[in-house]
């Protein structure tokens, strides 16, 4: 059991290294860093001076309603990047370096390897989340005052993100698993889910504006699960909606039960994803791309 665990780690470690160097290009540090800060900086400012001109024409600010939308958008972040980078692994080292084959065959514990591929992208996310919410503290719209670090429930928030992890990991697992017996397409795979999470997960629209049907799914979608409770860490204020009326007790079992259970069906369906692949030699697979 030690060696088993031991070798997963090693996996990881290596294809959490490989992924950063590829996620950073090689590039150097300050390069890197400004990056990684402009990207997401770019789009979180869209939706702050969409919310600013929607003020300005009504005569109404709601800074609590644009932390909400805030706060979603920059931590969503991480939940496309985790997914998107582990499809990414499989069809590039497949299809473009050709080197997926190998990976399988040699001495690492695939799955963890593979996590390590998404981990990488993950961080990479992560430091532009941390600096648009740092960001946000310097615009005048309200948003100063709710953002604020003194504010901040630390130990909830750490928490919520060690809980998320798994999710993430879950979620990336199920869509490697796809992306694994599929063609070039499955490249996009990450990218077409995380958009339809970005609506359905509440992360810039509170759930309560979804159709009736509509909020009755989304409120039990895992990534939904996630981003109220880290909301609630940072922010001290459900979002509008079904969960609203959710004590933190009930939240907190329910994403402890949705990130083990994601985790769970990812491992499996990507253990049955692999055989097929092998049997099928998926692996062998280039498509074009």
């Amino acid at each position: 059991m030690r060696s088993t665990l031991a070798a997963f780690g090693r996996s990881l470690a290596q294809g959490f290294w490989l992924g950063w160097q590829i996620e950073s290009n090689w590039a150097r540090p300050w390069l890197f860093a400004l990056y990684t800060l402009i990207k997401p900086l770019a789009g979180t400012l869209l939706l702050v001076f969409m919310f600013a001109a929607a003020a300005h024409a009504t005569g109404v600010e709601q800074p609590g309603l644009l932390a909400f939308a805030f706060v979603g958008n920059a931590l969503y972040m991480l939940v496309g990047a985790v997914s998107q980078g582990m499809t990414t692994a499989i069809v590039q080292d497949r299809e473009s370096y050709g080197m997926l084959r190998y990976v399988r065959v040699s001495p690492v514990v695939f799955e963890g390897w593979l996590i390590g591929r998404g981990l990488a992208s993950g961080l990479k996310a992560a430091i532009g989340a941390v600096w648009t919410l740092a960001f946000g503290l310097l615009l005048p719209f309200g948003l100063a005052e709710l953002l604020s670090p003194t504010r901040i429930d630390w130990v909830a928030l750490v928490l919520a993100l060690a809980l998320g992890v798994p999710l993430l990991v879950g979620l990336g697992l199920v869509l490697a698993a796809a992306a694994l017996n599929m063609a070039r397409h499955g490249a996009f795979l990450g990218e077409g889910v995380g958009s339809a999470l970005y609506l359905l997960s509440g992360a810039i629209f509170p759930l309560a504006i979804l159709p009736g049907a509509l909020q009755g799914v989304a409120t039990f979608l895992p990534p939904t699960l996630w981003l109220e409770t880290l909301r609630r860490a940072i922010l001290h204020r459900p979002g509008p909606g079904p969960l609203e009326a959710w004590p933190a007790g009930t939240l907190w079992l329910a994403l402890a039960a949705a990130s083990a259970a994601l985790l769970a069906l990812g491992w499996w369906l990507f253990r049955v994803s692999d055989r097929r692949a092998r049997r099928g030699g998926r692996y062998d697979l280039t498509t074009g791309f």
